[in-house]
């Protein structure tokens, strides 16, 4: 009896140390705040989709292994549907590359605003 109770113990703490040594992998928390004036559907920035976002409204804080800024400026891609039309994403315009760098940890919020240009609706990530 004493085996059975010593080998429970033994892995009741080897499964604590385990998960006390574990990092997370997302740092990085952001919320967004919908700025355009419109109802997105389909939203999505970085690899997260975030499906509808109304007028105004914002997300809870969602985690990111890593965050993409240019020149302090957040640069992941976005898309969404406005009135069932695609919007473009307005960081295809940050294409110098020397200020770009990757955040790891932080908690941002970021405001989404539409912005149009020779007849395409682009959205724009702004931090707050």
């Amino acid at each position: 009896m004493n085996r059975i109770n010593y080998a429970f113990s033994a892995t009741i703490v080897f499964v604590l140390i385990i998960c006390s040594c574990t990092k997370s992998n997302d740092k990085v928390k952001v919320k967004f705040i919908n700025k355009t004036g419109e109802e997105l559907k389909d939203l999505n920035v970085g690899k997260k989709r975030i499906g509808k976002l109304t007028v105004d409204d914002s997300t809870k804080f969602i985690p990111f292994n890593a965050f993409h800024f240019d020149s302090g400026i957040p640069d992941e891609p976005i898309s969404a549907k406005i009135d069932h039309e695609k919007t473009a994403d307005f960081s295809e315009f940050y294409w110098c590359g020397t200020e770009k760098t990757i955040v790891e940890e932080g908690t941002f919020e970021i405001e989404i605003h539409k912005l149009s240009y020779d007849n395409k609706i682009y959205l724009k990530l702004v931090k707050r």
